[in-house]
């Protein structure tokens, strides 16, 4: 006999150059389950210029992050979501006064912000990509945002190594990255190379590498080489998008974001990669369907 099951989840990603609200409806088939997007809304709130600045997510910035999670609670209710989960990365990390403001979301919106350090982020972005993890036999992953890059390598589908290094688009264009943290990046990088048997395939994430790809004119499903990339990049930063409609900040934000790109897969070898449309947000929609489904939801 047939069965269908609907579940509304949604996802809130508070990054370091952008606030992102995803609801989506996980359709259960057959002892299958697909993952449907219902509605999307994206806010660039860049708490990164004020946290990797000043070390303090400013009052306006505050302000419109209050009002936004405000306006996504009233979402989550009209679209009828049955479970939600908010998360946190790079820039509230780093922010010397996020308990003030996760106590002050709590008290007048009734509202759990969690703050997910790297390697929990890395994991939730690994669950939105699975299925192609297990395409290749090695895997170089990188997730580059505002504040910090994520990355790991992955064995037949199995992660054997992950961290999480301070660097990203917005810390970069706010002359706040620093070289000692690049070079440790390189150097784990290369040593985790070190041990595989043949160069990784790559997988890139992350809004900069996506907008790229849609410059470059491919999907999320074409394989790009790396050495397209950088000649895409080159032609980006002496010639502009094209007939894209990009704004100075966006370009500047794209710019650096895919400069990361380029490093860290040089450095891994990667020869090939693939930049799905699949990030963060995604990856806790999943996550939190397991948990719901494993009766572990506290959401």
């Amino acid at each position: 006999m047939f069965s269908l099951c609907v579940l509304r989840i949604a996802a809130v990603d508070i990054g370091s150059n952008a606030v992102r609200f995803l609801i989506s409806e996980a359709i259960e088939a057959s002892h299958e389950v697909r993952f449907k997007q219902v509605a999307y809304l994206r806010f660039p709130l860049k708490l990164g210029k004020d946290v990797f600045g000043t070390g303090l997510i400013s009052l306006q910035s505050q302000r419109k992050l209050f009002q936004l999670l405000r306006t996504f609670k009233l979402l989550k209710e009209l679209y009828e979501v049955a479970h939600w989960r908010i998360c946190a990365t790079a820039a509230f990390r780093e922010a010397d006064n996020k308990q003030d403001v996760i106590a002050y979301i709590q008290s007048t919106l009734g509202l759990n912000l969690e703050v997910i350090d790297g390697q929990q982020e890395a994991s939730l972005i690994a669950q939105a990509i699975g299925q192609i993890l297990t395409q290749k036999k090695y895997f170089f992953h990188a997730d580059v945002g505002g504040g910090s890059t994520e990355l790991s390598f992955y064995v037949k589908g199995t992660l054997v190594g992950s961290r999480s290094f301070e660097m990203g688009a917005v810390r970069m264009l706010e002359g706040h990255h620093r070289a000692d943290v690049w070079d440790c990046a390189r150097r784990w990088i290369q040593r985790q190379a070190a041990d595989l048997r043949r160069p990784p395939y790559g997988v890139a994430t992350g809004g900069g590498i996506r907008k790229m790809a849609q410059i470059m004119g491919c999907s999320s499903k074409d394989a790009l080489t790396l050495k397209h990339l950088q000649q895409a990049l080159q032609q980006l930063l002496d010639n502009g998008a094209g007939t894209a409609p990009l704004s100075a900040a966006d370009k500047d934000v794209i710019v650096s974001s895919v400069q990361i790109y380029s490093a860290v897969m040089e450095w891994a070898g990667v020869e090939k990669l693939l930049a799905p449309n699949a990030g963060l947000k995604e990856g806790i929609i999943r996550a939190l369907y397991k948990s719901i489904r494993n009766g572990s939801s506290t959401a």
